[in-house]
């Protein structure tokens, strides 16, 4: 293409959404000038085919080269708004992750437009295509097309190498029966529209049913149409036909899928705040007052009221017209705070989690890009809310690990809220009863601010906490005397009762007596778990890590012994050892399990907030955040469970889930109590979870970890590589691992540790090995890494092995 000597074209950075490291220059057309901007999708030619991008960055100059050009805008509106671009780039270089993918991880699912090649077959095909002298590829491809119009070019080719597939294509094509071509495939989610029915002319003859609907739409002035067909079924003819007559006019317009359709426990009026509160709020109103960056760790004791902290604190971020953005670690802890923001903030709140359908999610996300919410509720992806003017962000307890991504891009949204607070100039709050240790190791060093709530609200007391010995116990016991009995004595109180397990399913193991193996998950080394069925003696087999489930329990498989032993227990066997021992309690379940859906854990909790339960049986669900007044007894039944896992942090986090649980207990006036279970009562963590205090377990941890530098002595990055064949995954591993300690040569405080099996060595059928890389400062474990992880993949294709980069990763499993 040429242009006019005093003709400038405009051209735009878009970033694909594929595994290249740059974005690419595309030509704007004329037409289109006018209306693209920064941040908008459009749709692309990209070699063969075409898919969607992201615009960047737009600007006016020559081309030193012939450049492709943009196909069409796909949205009305950009999607982020231009001060998201920075933030983008650095997660991209920070995670060493296409900038492409970047921003589609931060979208709503569903918005992806790509071209995909398609088979079809011929009238020729139709008429003569006979599989009689075609080979097995090219029958294949017959009995797909037998019953669908077109099929995409990989699903006749599982398990057929691509080259066998495209010469059988070819041969097909030669012989006339098919044909191969493009196809737009679309947005899976789009804008609702809706249909709205209004009155037209008086009818003149109606039937009975077309008076009936006019009279209804001329009472009410105009009606939705989904209205009408509910209260008239099978109408759409008849609404059709009156329509063609001019007795209704139907015009269409964009609709709305509201997520804010159940009815919440309100939190009343706004309580007075306490002093510690007060202070904590002057020195937040100063910093956002001042519109700079500024990081806060709030360190408020279980019940002491973080929350009202926060409304307050986004109710100032308002007033001086700024946005907030408020980050909880799970869906549980979202549900209830979203009762508190629209108790306080109404329409302005919008929410961002899985929670939502796909449509829900894309309505939320563009009433923010039309700044009609100024505060977004959500877990850990709503760190990238396209919202402008970023005063504040609250991050709920931030040293929970569930706002680690441990797929694609592995980001931890902590992290991201202080990167993106920095960039926009904003108080971000840190805040949490149990700090991570690289956070208070921050506040400690002044890096953060450090505010504190030591004291909880009111005249309410932290629990008094009992620690029973269980190797005291009758062996095989779930439940010591002690917590049986105060679990008799909480309910002839009146009074609720949480129990904690952090183990789902009826029995985490199914074992054969005779050759002591227990049943493994045929694509995972890890055993499959036995959920039950109510009081059934039979249930599934399930793997919670690849969803494998089986049914199959009659013998065990590796000697077919005929009778398999359940080993432990699960919630689902705890909530049935309590309806035997309390017939009389109401007893729930809150697991992934029995909460599926948005609307089960609204019922579930606004049943227990209004003391229709007794007893409430749980996972890490119900452990942290959570506000119910009339619980006064937690009682703990596996403290050991999680502190011997192989992970440098097994113990931090197990005291952070003991204390966080204990918490739930006594939140009111009357004092409440927590019983741990454990086989361990002399060790520092549990002894610490006791006494509620986390600087001295701090003190003790992080002795060991200075010894081993662990972090946050260091940074740490893993490289995980995996394969379907154990050996060809060992030889990957150690071919990478090579490379890699020669590298570390070159960049002095860099340890590469490793190759070694995996902890968990066999996942979803793929064999899993480790490199551990840790660095004294993260400039250097980058360039370290900027050097080693291009390398990956040319040097893993020959073993047909897969890695995954994980900087900072919370899960060394």
């Amino acid at each position: 293409m040429t242009f006019e000597r005093s003709e400038i074209p405009m051209l735009a950075e878009i970033a694909v959404p594929l595994s290249v490291r740059v974005p690419y220059t595309y030509l704007v057309p004329k037409p289109l000038e006018s209306d693209l901007k920064v941040g908008h999708r459009v749709l692309v030619p990209f070699g063969s085919r075409s898919l969607g991008g992201y615009v960047l960055e737009l600007r006016r100059v020559r081309p030193d080269r012939g450049l492709k050009t943009i196909a069409e805008i796909l949205d009305p509106l950009p999607l982020f708004p231009p001060e998201m671009i920075p933030f983008y780039k650095w997660i991209s270089e920070y995670y060493l992750y296409p900038i492409g993918l970047v921003i589609q991880t931060g979208l709503p699912g569903g918005l992806s437009v790509r071209t995909l090649k398609e088979i079809w077959l011929t009238e020729a095909g139709t008429r003569e295509a006979n599989p009689k002298g075609c080979s097995d590829i090219e029958r294949r491809i017959l009995s797909s097309l037998a019953h669908k119009r077109s099929v995409r070019m990989a699903a006749p080719a599982a398990r057929v190498k691509d080259n066998a597939l495209i010469r059988a294509v070819r041969s097909l094509e030669r012989k006339g029966w098919i044909e191969t071509g493009m196809r737009l495939k679309g947005d899976t989610v789009r804008p609702l529209e809706v249909k709205i029915i209004q009155k037209g002319d008086v009818p003149g003859k109606p039937t009975r049913k077309q008076r009936a609907i006019w009279e209804l739409v001329a009472d009410m002035g105009e009606v939705l149409q989904s209205e009408v067909t509910a209260r008239f079924p099978g109408c759409t003819p008849t609404l059709k036909s009156m329509e063609k007559k001019g007795w209704i006019r139907v015009r269409s317009e964009q609709g709305y899928r509201d997520p804010f359709d159940q009815e919440l426990y309100l939190s009343g009026k706004e309580p007075e705040p306490s002093s510690d509160q007060k202070q904590v709020l002057e020195a937040l109103y100063e910093s956002l007052n001042s519109g700079s960056f500024q990081p806060y760790m709030l360190h408020g004791v279980t019940g002491s009221g973080k929350t009202e902290v926060y409304l307050r604190a986004v109710h100032q971020a308002m007033a001086l017209g700024k946005t907030a953005l408020i980050l909880t670690p799970e869906i549980t802890l979202a549900t209830q705070m979203e009762g508190y923001l629209r108790s306080r903030f109404g329409h302005r709140l919008a929410l961002l989690h899985s929670g939502l359908t796909q449509g829900e999610r894309y309505d939320q996300w563009m009433r923010i890009v039309r700044g009609e919410a100024d505060v977004v509720l959500g877990v850990r992806s709503a760190v990238f809310a396209p919202l402008r003017n970023l005063g504040l962000i609250v991050v709920d307890e931030e040293h929970e690990q569930a706002y680690k991504q441990e797929d694609r891009l592995r980001y931890h949204a902590r992290d991201l809220a202080l990167v993106r607070a920095k960039l926009a100039n904003a108080v971000v709050l840190l805040g949490s009863a149990t700090p991570s240790f690289q956070s208070y190791r921050n506040a400690v060093g002044k890096k953060y601010r450090t505010l504190t709530l030591p004291k909880r609200i009111g005249k309410s007391l932290l629990p008094k906490v009992h620690v029973v010995d269980m190797s005291l116990e009758k062996i095989g016991t779930r439940f010591s005397r002690q917590l049986l009995e105060r679990i008799q004595e909480n309910l002839f109180g009146g009074n609720q009762t949480l129990l904690f397990l952090n183990r789902r399913g009826y029995s985490p193991l199914l074992f054969c007596p005779r050759c002591r193996n227990t049943v493994q998950c045929p694509h995972c080394h890890v055993s499959l778990t036995l959920h039950a069925h109510e009081k059934e003696t039979s249930g599934t087999l399930l793997c919670h890590y690849c969803g494998f489930t089986s049914s199959d329990m009659d013998a065990c498989p590796v000697c077919r012994f005929p009778r398999l032993i359940p080993l432990g227990a699960g919630t689902e066997k705890i909530e049935e050892t309590l309806s035997d021992q309390f017939p009389s309690a109401r007893i729930a379940r809150m697991d992934r399990d029995s909460v599926s859906s948005r609307k089960d854990l609204f019922r579930l909790m606004k049943s227990f907030h209004s003391r229709e339960v007794d007893i409430l049986v749980g996972t890490q669900m119900i452990a942290k955040g959570l506000d119910f007044p009339g619980v006064t007894l937690v009682g703990v039944l596996a403290a050991d469970h999680s502190l011997h896992f192989p992970d440098y942090a097994a113990t931090e986090r197990t005291f952070q889930l003991l204390s966080q649980v204990s918490g739930r207990s006594g939140r009111r006036e009357q004092q409440g109590d927590v019983v741990i279970q454990t086989y361990h009562p002399d060790h520092y963590c549990i002894e610490n979870a006791r006494t509620h205090q986390f600087h001295a377990f701090y003190l003790d941890e992080i002795v060991h970890r200075k010894e081993l530098t662990y972090p946050p002595f260091c940074r740490l990055a893993t490289i995980r590589i995996s394969c379907t064949d154990a050996l060809k995954s060992r030889d990957a591993a150690w071919t990478l691992g090579r490379i890699a300690r020669e590298r570390a040569d070159l960049f002095p405080g860099i340890r590469v540790l490793g190759p070694a099996p995996a902890p968990l060595g066999k996942l979803k059928g793929r064999y899993r090995w480790h490199i551990l890389i840790k660095a004294a400062e993260s400039a250097t474990m980058h360039r370290f890494l900027n050097q080693v992880w291009p390398r990956c993949d040319p040097l893993l294709k020959p073993f047909k092995a897969t890695a995954i980069l994980d900087v900072d990763p919370v899960n060394m499993l």
